[in-house]
């Protein structure tokens, strides 16, 4: 588990690591960044509360996300623990039965190397809830095609053999969205189980990784996310059969709004040329899937108008045209 000002959320995320029935024991790694917030006092509480239970990985100086991950995960490979399971300091599991449910999976099926389970997102500011995202096709999990898997990829739900982890630690250093590389990275080497129970809960925060304040902090994010595409790509050597063009598409159309946003025109230029090159691949149906989903979770047609999904559904079709890819 890693932690960085989540005083609000840690205790909860925690506890419910805590109340696992599992046949064996296991230990909660948890790597606290230099909290300001008093979230390192929680950490030492919680500590004292599970002094055999609970690992404490403190930073003098604020090391950031990704190396914060890094060495909270190095820290489970080196424990020799056969499973490692994750959960963010600001997310929680619902099921006393989680990690054993899925230890059984993969003592069962040697060819699998992650079992995923089903979840919830929680949107903290409106206090809403998106019940069973997988079941109802907010999020998708394409075992066969991993890189055609969209939307949250339900990293607080995974359960992984520590053999995977190890095999894809070098591919993650230099990744913007490590959970996504690693989700990639154990794809290409094992099967995927999907648990079709929720176990978990992600919280969904303004300010997260995957829901930023700042418009450049947006488009920087997510175009990383299209050079961990490239790279995982070229490390595997996949061709188009594998998904790798369509995959880029997709997050390319997700990244145009935000490059508008920013005024980016190097990328633009860059989204331009790519679809030039692969107009075969302009798939919409990532467009269509959050239209629907918008529509489903907004009842006043106004509000439908103003929203940002809708805009960038729009500024999409417009972008689409411009290219004769839609007439």
């Amino acid at each position: 588990m890693t932690t960085y000002n989540h005083k609000a959320y840690l205790e909860q995320a925690v506890e419910s690591v805590m109340m696992q029935q599992l046949d064996g024991a296991f230990t909660l790694f948890l790597g606290d960044d230099c909290s300001t917030d008093g979230t390192t006092e929680i950490c030492k509480e919680l500590k004292s509360k599970y002094p055999d239970r609970i690992e404490l990985l403190f930073s003098e100086y604020n090391i950031g996300a990704l190396k914060n991950c890094l060495r909270t995960f190095a820290a489970c490979v080196a424990s020799g623990a056969a499973y490692i399971a994750f959960c963010e300091g600001d997310d929680y599991w619902t099921e006393p039965n989680k990690l054993q449910k899925q230890v059984d999976i993969l003592e069962g099926n040697n060819d699998v190397g992650m079992v995923i389970s089903d979840m919830d997102i929680y949107h903290q500011e409106s206090g809403l809830f998106e019940k069973a995202i997988l079941k109802n096709g907010l999020a998708n999990i394409n075992e066969s095609q991993p890189l055609l898997s969209y939307g949250y990829l339900c990293a607080a739900s995974w359960l992984m053999r520590t053999e995977m982890l190890e095999k894809a630690l070098p591919s993650l250093r230099t990744a913007t969205d490590a959970t996504l590389v690693l989700y990639y990275e154990i794809t290409a080497r094992s099967k995927v189980h999907v648990l079709n129970e929720v176990t978990a809960v992600y919280r969904k925060r303004l300010g997260s990784a995957s829901n930023l304040k700042s418009q450049h902090a947006a488009f920087e994010f997510l175009y990383g996310v299209i050079n961990d595409q490239k790279q995982f790509i070229e490390r595997h050597n996949l061709s188009d059969d594998h998904g790798g063009s369509i995959a880029l598409a997709r997050t390319y159309l997700k990244v145009f709004q935000a490059g508008l946003n920013v005024e980016k025109q190097d990328f633009i230029d860059e989204c331009l040329a790519f679809f030039n090159k692969h107009p075969y691949h302009a798939d919409l149906s990532w467009i269509v899937n959050q239209n629907k989903r918008l529509k489903k979770s907004q009842e006043d047609l106004a509000t439908l108008h103003e929203s940002k999904l809708f805009k960038l559904y729009n500024a999409v079709v417009l972008f689409l045209k411009s290219i004769h890819l839609l007439k």
